[in-house]
C-alpha cells in the first residue's frame, strides 16, 4: 500500500482561511438548492449530511476559483479529500462512504465541478493515513493560532495553551516515529522546523510567554526491569532443570540403590 502525501500541509494557513469563511458562506440559497440528497425534493430545511454537502460546496469554490491559487489546485484537492474524510468519519450515523457521497453530489448538482478538478481525488482515505492526516491538521491548527495571535496582535494572547496542544499531539505521533524513514515521519519533522522557527522571543512578542515548550524526541517503550528481571530468572531456572532433570530423583534412586546392596551382603553371610 503507498503512503499517502501530506506536502498539501505546507498551505495550511490558506485553507483555515477559507474553512472559516465556509462557515458563514454556506447558507448561500446557491448551494442549498442542489443539496437535497436522496432523491428528496428540497424544503429549505437540511438534514446533517446535506448541511456538510452545502459546505462541501462552498469550500470547494472558495479554493478553486481564485486565479492566485491556480497552481495550488493539486494540494488544495488533497486537503478538500482530507476534509471530506473528516467530517463523515466524526459522525458514526453516517453509513455512506466518501465515494458514494461525491457521487451523490456530482448527480444532483449538475454545475458542481464541471470541470472535473476533483476527479478521481476524493476517495475514502484508510484509517492509519487519516490518523496521521488527523495529526498533522492539529497541529498545523494549533500553530496557525500562535502565528495569528502574534500576526495580528489579538486580545486572545494565551499562546501557551496552544503550545501545550502542539505537545501532546506531537507526543502522540512522534511515537509512530522510530526512525524518520517514512512519509509521515518526514512530514512531522518539516512541522517541527516551522514550530522551533517561530520559537523565539521577538516572533512571541504578543503572548503570555516569551518561548514555546519544546517538541519532544521520540522514546522508545520502556519494560519494567523489575518484570524483566523476574522474566530472565524464570527463564534460567527452566533452562536448569532442562540441563539437570531431577537431581531430587537421582539421589532417591543412589540411596536406594545403596541400601540394597547392603542388605544383599549382610543376607549373604548370615546363610553362610
Amino acid at each position: 500500500m503507498m503512503e499517502e502525501s501530506y506536502d498539501f500541509f505546507k498551505y495550511f494557513e490558506e485553507y483555515i482561511k477559507y474553512e472559516k469563511s465556509v462557515d458563514t458562506e454556506w447558507t448561500a440559497s446557491a448551494y442549498k438548492n442542489e443539496c437535497a440528497l436522496n432523491g428528496r425534493i428540497f424544503t429549505g430545511e437540511l438534514n446533517q449530511l446535506e448541511v456538510i454537502c452545502v459546505k462541501f460546496k462552498s469550500f470547494y469554490n472558495s479554493l478553486f476559483f481564485s486565479l492566485s491559487n491556480y497552481d495550488k489546485h493539486n494540494e488544495f484537492a488533497q486537503f478538500l479529500n482530507f476534509w471530506i474524510n473528516y467530517q463523515l468519519k466524526a459522525n458514526k450515523s453516517f453509513s455512506t462512504t466518501v465515494d458514494s457521497f461525491y457521487n451523490k453530489v456530482k448527480d444532483i448538482s449538475f454545475r458542481f465541478d464541471i470541470q472535473n478538478k476533483l476527479k478521481g481525488k476524493i476517495y475514502d482515505i484508510n484509517v492509519e493515513q487519516f490518523t496521521n492526516m488527523k495529526f498533522l491538521y492539529d497541529l498545523y491548527s494549533n500553530y496557525s493560532s500562535i502565528k495569528r495571535i502574534n500576526d495580528f496582535s489579538i486580545s486572545e494572547n494565551n499562546c501557551l495553551e496552544y503550545s501545550q496542544k502542539c505537545v501532546k499531539t506531537y507526543e502522540d505521533a512522534i511515537q509512530k516515529c522510530p526512525d524518520d524513514t517514512t512519509i509521515f515521519c518526514k512530514a512531522l519533522k518539516v512541522f517541527k522546523g516551522k514550530y522551533d522557527g517561530i520559537n523565539k522571543k521577538e516572533a512571541l512578542k504578543n503572548c503570555k510567554v516569551q518561548e514555546l515548550l519544546p517538541l519532544p524526541e521520540y522514546k522508545a517503550p520502556t519494560v519494567d526491569r523489575r518484570t524483566s528481571q523476574e522474566g530472565e530468572l524464570s527463564s534460567m531456572e527452566q533452562s536448569d532443570q532442562t540441563e539437570h532433570p531431577s537431581t531430587p530423583y537421582f539421589s532417591y534412586v543412589i540411596g536406594f540403590t545403596g541400601s540394597f546392596i547392603g542388605i544383599f551382603f549382610t543376607l549373604l553371610i548370615l546363610y553362610k
